[in-house]
């Protein structure tokens, strides 16, 4: 019986990871292009990507870990019927019930352990990938760059001219198209200001127009802030 046990549990584990290490790398790769969406509007340095990803592992684990061992354990046993080995165990007087116990306790060690992880390490990594998500954004500054294709900035679409500095762009052009009315601003300057954790973008020397009802209004600013 040991010997069948260390058998049946040799070919799972062999066919585990044989299926766990693709299917985590493409689990992985797929979060990972959903971290990247979050570099559209704060810088992240590699280590904040590294960091992300180990909060959203307990994730990754609990979509792949029981889709791996299902898979597993089902060519495993067909395996067994294939190879007629399932006919000489029968022989030897082995019982289906005695094989299928022997996958019955990594089946619930593996349930013991996405039991922990959904309850436990899920939430916790979940908030603290959001409270992390919090931080970058109060300390750091809008990933700006000059761009014919523009950025989002809230409602408003922002074209960039050129970069002064990281924080200081010049001839820059925030576009508004609501319902009732179209706004555009154009400003000589304008940089990233971070008041109480809130980031707004300061405008200098500039003009805004405002088109609504066949009506168009222009003024003129020295100094405005936009969130």
């Amino acid at each position: 019986m040991y010997r069948l046990r260390r058998y049946l549990l040799k070919n799972l584990s062999l066919l585990f990871l044989s299926i766990f290490i693709p299917l985590f790398a493409i689990a992985s790769i797929i979060f990972l292009i959903k971290l990247a969406t979050y570099t559209s509007v704060i810088q992240l340095s590699v280590k904040d990507m590294v960091t992300l990803y180990l909060f959203v592992l307990p994730e990754v684990f609990f979509y792949t870990l029981p889709v791996t061992f299902f898979i597993a354990a089902s060519i495993s046993l067909y395996r067994l019927s294939q190879e007629n080995e399932s006919t000489v165990l029968f022989a030897l007087g082995i019982t289906p019930a005695t094989i299928y116990a022997i996958y019955f306790r990594p089946a619930i060690l593996l349930s013991l352990l996405l039991f922990f992880d959904f309850f436990v390490m899920f939430p916790h990594a979940t908030v603290l990938s959001t409270n992390y998500l919090r931080y970058k954004q109060s300390e750091a500054q809008f990933n700006l760059q000059a761009s014919e294709y523009g950025h989002s900035f809230g409602d408003w679409m922002l074209y960039i001219g050129s970069a002064k500095s990281d924080n200081l762009y010049s001839d820059v052009f925030l576009f508004k198209n609501d319902p009732n009315e179209e706004l555009l601003i154009n400003a000589n300057e304008a940089s990233i200001v971070n008041s109480g954790n809130v980031l707004s973008l300061k405008l200098e020397s500039g003009k805004g127009y405002n088109f609504k009802k066949n009506i168009l209004t222009q003024m003129n600013f020295q100094t405005l802030y936009i969130n």
